[in-house]
Formats: C-alpha cells, sequence, structure tokens
C-alpha cells in the first residue's frame, strides 16, 4: 500500500503590521510579499508553512528560543542581529523615512533636532538608528522618542497629535 508521508512544517514569524510585506488580511489570513514568496517556495520544495505574528522586539529572542524556526518578514540586517542569526542575501533595500501630520510644518530637520516627539516601533531599525544617533550623542533625550508595539499604533497617535512625527522603513511610509 502507500505510505502516507507527512510534511515538515516550519513556523514563520512575521511582523503582522509591515503591509506590503506581511500583515493580515480582512479574512483574518497572514498575507503580503513575504508571505506569498514563503509560500511559494514552501510549495515547490515539499514543506509546510504557519506564518505566526510574533511581537517585532522579540521576534529574534522567539527565533533563538525556537518558538519559530525562521524570519521572513523583512527584517534588516544589521551587525547586532548578524551576532545572533544567520542571513540570506538581502533581497530589498530601504531607508528610513519620517512622517509629520498634513497639517505640520516640521521638516526632518525640526523634528528631530530634540524639541518634537518622534514615534517608532519598538525593535525596528528607526527605533534603533534614533537611539544610536540621537539619543546616545545628546541630540534628543530619551524622553522625546516614544515606542510602539505596531507602526500604525504610532500612526494613530500622530494622527491625534500624541507625538509630533513618526520615523519608519520608507516602503511603509510611502
Amino acid at each position: 500500500g502507500l505510505w502516507a508521508t507527512e510534511k515538515k512544517v516550519y513556523i514563520n514569524g512575521i511582523d503582522a503590521d509591515y503591509p506590503p510585506f506581511a500583515y493580515i488580511d480582512e479574512k483574518g489570513n497572514p498575507a503580503g510579499f513575504d508571505v506569498e514568496c514563503l509560500d511559494w517556495i514552501a510549495q515547490e520544495m515539499g514543506f509546510e508553512v504557519k506564518h505566526q505574528p510574533t511581537a517585532w522586539d522579540g521576534i529574534v529572542s522567539s527565533l533563538l528560543a525556537g518558538k519559530i524556526d525562521l524570519v521572513y518578514s523583512g527584517m534588516s540586517i544589521t551587525e547586532e542581529r548578524k551576532k545572533k542569526v544567520d542571513f540570506t542575501i538581502a533581497y530589498w533595500e530601504i531607508n528610513q523615512a519620517l512622517c509629520v501630520r498634513e497639517d505640520s510644518d516640521l521638516n526632518i530637520i525640526a523634528a528631530l533636532s530634540g524639541n518634537y516627539t518622534v514615534g517608532s516601533q519598538r525593535g525596528c531599525t528607526a527605533a534603533m538608528w534614533i537611539e544610536d544617533y540621537l539619543i546616545k550623542p545628546g541630540i534628543i533625550g530619551k524622553d522625546k522618542l516614544k515606542l510602539y508595539e505596531s507602526f500604525s499604533l504610532a500612526l494613530k497617535d500622530l494622527i491625534v497629535g500624541r507625538i509630533d512625527s513618526a520615523m519608519m522603513d520608507d516602503v511603509m511610509i510611502e
């Protein structure tokens, strides 16, 4: 008779609030460029993948603890991260971008001068950049950086005026 073989299932940790790369669609399913690419790779290579939304500031520790098997979710390659995890060849180049409310006259120099509050997602490269290049050198005080679980929460606070600007990967802001 035929023997059933069980496919290996890998758990992919995703930032489920990172469109167009990874997000939860209107039906409650993981979607986006990274999700679809990994689904295609899994189909071609004969394994299954489950996309697990994971808090971004804990995604590397989740990987190291074995709670997830991989991160295919727009993770920027940094020297700090390279000490802990292996990366493939980069498939997308991003820059950091700053956004302000439509009615604001702030430019990037004023917004990051230390007189205004900037929001970002906890654990992302924008937050790391602000720490390294603005807080550590004393350009802005630590109290001027407000960190959020997701970038969409930072945008909500920006819209209602709780923060003056928000920094994230340019693809998110565009």
